[in-house]
């Protein structure tokens, strides 16, 4: 590798690391292949310790939650998308934002904290509405 290339890769993680959004990837087996530092402390792990594990198994609270719905159909497509929920699990509002690739996926995420906040009214509602209705 040259010393130029080196550089490039260095830069790059760098980026990857300082990005105010955590970032994850995952192989078609659905293996962490990269963990950036932001996603880590989101999960509450060191992030290297994720590398080469599998994500349903690490965190089996999020099958058939919209995410895992997403992921899904973006490596079976390869087709990118977005896609902001409510994750029950962790009481937290997330935004994901998927990348397919041919070897896997990459997925940019960040937590909205005061988004529920501001949703607590208009999901109160809409409980009290479903609970009239049945």
């Amino acid at each position: 590798m040259s010393q130029g290339s080196a550089d490039n890769q260095a830069l790059v993680v760098r980026v990857l690391e300082n990005m105010s959004d955590a970032l994850v990837m995952l192989d078609r087996s659905w293996r962490y292949t990269y963990v950036n530092q932001r996603a880590g402390a989101l999960f509450g792990r060191a992030a290297q310790d994720l590398v080469g594990r599998h994500i349903w198994t690490e965190f089996p609270e999020g099958v058939g939650e919209p995410f895992h719905r997403a992921y899904e159909a973006s490596m079976a497509d390869l087709q990118p998308r977005q896609v902001e929920a409510f994750y029950p699990p962790w009481n937290r509002w997330y935004e994901n934002r998927i990348c397919p690739f041919e070897d896997g996926l990459a997925i940019f995420f960040s937590f909205h904290p005061y988004l529920y906040l501001f949703l607590i009214p208009a999901i109160s509602a809409r409980r009290a509405e479903t609970e009239v209705i049945l």
